[in-house]
């Protein structure tokens, strides 16, 4: 039987692409990274509430006081339990002053060098056991994980505080930081009052708005996987009819001047047979 070869439409074509490899339109508060900070975030507030009377005064969160307070509540806990108590502290503070590890990894050294006037940092190592404590140059980029693994190693509740108090003061720098913090916690104690879960709905916001861009940086591989799981049912063969990993075909400009361009794929890749030149190709890039 003869069938009639079909009229091409490009617009219904590219709606038919579009169901085929466009994921489901995923709620930021579904996700394993909202979740993970939100409990980070919450520790912190449940622990600190403890220590300070549910933020009744605004002095406890000053940021000597801070460190102080999250240097005795890890005393006595295991290395790998007091470095995520910090990790999480230091994940609450950027939730409230909008920083992010990214760009204070670079001025937290700065701070230290030139408001703290530091000139090295303590370093751990393991000898026979045991941790020797160093005096090394401050280096040019501190990330907060980084840190407070080294301060969870450190092991004494003086050179703890003494070192949290730089990273609190650090990020907290002046009234109104200490006033954001305070009063977050002390709106937090006043709603938890009411049982219903109040407290995780002011902080859901902020933690969203703090996880969104990581969210959305993971999420836009899902649909590559997408297209990349049909083409092999296909009958496509990967790393051969279509890549696995971005193509830099060519570049733009010449010398430092130079731009590559990167594309998400490339139909055919390295099929046997077909013309070496980039240009007999579909190249997508999204």
């Amino acid at each position: 039987m003869k069938l009639p070869i079909p009229a091409r439409d490009l617009q219904r074509d590219l709606k038919e692409f579009d169901i085929w490899i466009t994921p489901s339109l995923g709620e930021i508060t579904d996700t394993d990274k909202f979740r993970e900070e939100l409990a980070r975030v919450t520790r912190i507030f449940e622990e600190l509430g403890q220590a300070t009377g549910n933020f009744q005064d605004e002095r406890h969160c000053a940021p000597d006081a801070i460190a102080q307070t999250f240097a005795q509540l890890a005393n006595g806990r295991a290395e790998v339990e007091r470095a995520e108590l910090f990790k999480s502290l230091a994940s609450t503070l950027y939730l409230v002053t909008g920083k992010s590890d990214n760009n204070s990894k670079c001025q937290f050294p700065l701070f230290l060098r030139d408001v703290a006037r530091w000139g090295t940092l303590p370093s751990v190592t393991r000898r026979r056991g045991r941790a020797v404590i160093e005096q090394t140059p401050l280096p040019r980029t501190i990330k907060s994980d980084d840190f407070m693994d080294l301060v969870a190693a450190i092991e004494n509740s003086a050179d703890e505080s003494r070192l949290l108090e730089q990273f609190v003061s650090f990020l907290l720098m002046g009234e109104d930081a200490v006033r954001q913090f305070w009063s977050l916690g002390f709106s937090y104690y006043a709603l938890k009052q009411f049982g219903r879960g109040y407290e995780r709905n002011l902080l859901s916001p902020i933690v969203i708005f703090k996880v969104r861009g990581s969210v959305s940086a993971s999420g836009g591989h899902k649909p590559e996987a997408i297209l990349r799981d049909y083409l092999e049912s296909w009958g496509l063969i990967p790393d051969h009819d279509f890549n696995l990993a971005d193509v830099i075909v060519d570049g733009v400009g010449q010398g430092r001047d130079e731009k590559t361009r990167a594309y998400d794929f490339v139909l055919p890749y390295r099929t046997p047979g077909w013309s070496p030149e980039w240009q007999r190709r579909i190249m997508m890039q999204s």
